[in-house]
């Protein structure tokens, strides 16, 4: 009886194998491969970085060399804009272009309404506030009554102490 390694049993299978050597070769090349990766990785987020910055500023030399195509060069422009962007721009770019959608629309004013509030509360204008308030001022009272008391406690003992002192002699 073998261990079920298949899609719908207990222990779930088709998971994520863990790298097993069986040799340092192994090893090194398995670090080598990592290590490509991670250079190729770099390279690419750093020429994506070099087409973001350099967007903005090359906007009107690349803008005569493209206009001199004809009709389609205008196509190519938008399109090498696109192509510039990370995957989040583009989608900003493209959602941009779309209506919002009820749920966008629920969240937006969620998080409008939400500020509002903070706002609200902030200069002091909400009930919550008020409350807060009032309980802070009934605190305030409370433990000033109660250092009044033990300062009177206080001198009361004092006072006691020296009496005590007096009727000794």
């Amino acid at each position: 009886m073998g261990r079920d390694k298949g899609k719908f049993n207990k222990r779930g299978g088709r998971g994520a194998t863990r790298f097993q050597a069986t040799s340092a070769e192994e090893i090194e090349q398995r670090n080598n491969r990592i290590a490509q990766f991670d250079e190729n990785r770099a390279k690419r987020r750093a020429e994506e970085d070099e087409n973001e910055g350099g967007e903005g500023g090359g906007g009107a030399a690349g803008g005569g060399a493209e206009g001199a195509e004809g009709a389609g060069g205008a196509g190519g422009n938008v399109e090498n804009k696109m192509e510039g962007m990370s995957l989040n721009q583009r989608e900003e770019a493209e959602s941009s272009e779309q209506p919002m959608t009820r749920k966008q629309r629920e969240e937006a004013d969620k998080a409008r309404k939400a500020a509002e509030y903070r706002r609200r509360h902030e200069l002091g204008l909400t009930e919550e506030y008020k409350r807060d308030m009032e309980k802070l001022a009934e605190v305030k009272r409370r433990r000033e009554e109660a250092k009044k008391k033990a300062q009177a406690e206080k001198e009361m003992a004092e006072a006691m102490e020296s009496d005590r002192k007096r009727w000794q002699k």
